[in-house]
Formats: C-alpha cells, sequence, structure tokens
C-alpha cells in the first residue's frame, strides 16, 4: 500500500496542473483575471508538492504578477508566502527572508495578524 501513495499523488498533481493550465487560458478569454490568479497558485501548489520547486516558483511568479496588477491584495500576501515557503524549502535562506519580509508587510497592511506573525516567526528561523 505504500508503494501506491507516490503514484497516485503524482497523477493527482498532473491532473491539477493539466485542468489548471486550461482554466488560465478559458479565463484569459473572458477576463477573469481572478480564476488565473487562482488556478496560477493551484498550479505552483501542485508543483511544489511535487517537489518541483522550480517549476512552482514559476507559476507563483506568473500569479504574483496577476495579483499586483489587478491589486488584489489577498492573493499577493498569500502567494508571496508561498514564495518564501518555497525558498526556504530550497534552502535558499536569504530569497526566502526577503519574501516572508514582504509577505509581513502585506500582512500589515490587510490586518492580518496571524500571517504577519507566521512570517516574522520564519524570519527567525
Amino acid at each position: 500500500m505504500k508503494f501506491l501513495i507516490r503514484p497516485v499523488l503524482q497523477r493527482f498533481l498532473d491532473t491539477t496542473i493539466f485542468i489548471n493550465k486550461q482554466i488560465i487560458t478559458e479565463a484569459a478569454l473572458i477576463n477573469d483575471s481572478v480564476m488565473q490568479l487562482e488556478s496560477y497558485k493551484l498550479i505552483g501548489d501542485a508543483f511544489w508538492w511535487g517537489r518541483s520547486y522550480d517549476s512552482a516558483l514559476v507559476y507563483y511568479d506568473h500569479g504574483l504578477s496577476l495579483a499586483k496588477s489587478v491589486h488584489d491584495i489577498n492573493l499577493e500576501n498569500e502567494i508571496t508566502l508561498e514564495i518564501a515557503n518555497t525558498y526556504r524549502r530550497m534552502k535558499r535562506r536569504q530569497e526566502a527572508i526577503t519574501f516572508y519580509q514582504k509577505a509581513e508587510k502585506l500582512s500589515r497592511l490587510r490586518g492580518d495578524q496571524k500571517k504577519e506573525v507566521k512570517s516574522l516567526t520564519r524570519i527567525a528561523d
């Protein structure tokens, strides 16, 4: 049973990536930037869980750019934290700290004390 988990997880992640790439294309046709944003984040998350951190960063970066362009501070904060966590997982400490600091500032702007504390805690790690 233990050996089946990885292939099943990989199929799930591959399906998530495939479907969300289609959603991004369709959402672009109808100018639905929120749907595109969510899909970029989900693809990044799928790559992250599959331990393809460089690929995760590519999709998180697309999502972050889009979040900034449509002024969605909530998703900007979420994706900034995901980028920080990814760099941390890759043991790229300086990049992680930079993004945790950005996430902390965004959390403060939003009044989200929980995420603000989380960012500050990660900076101190």
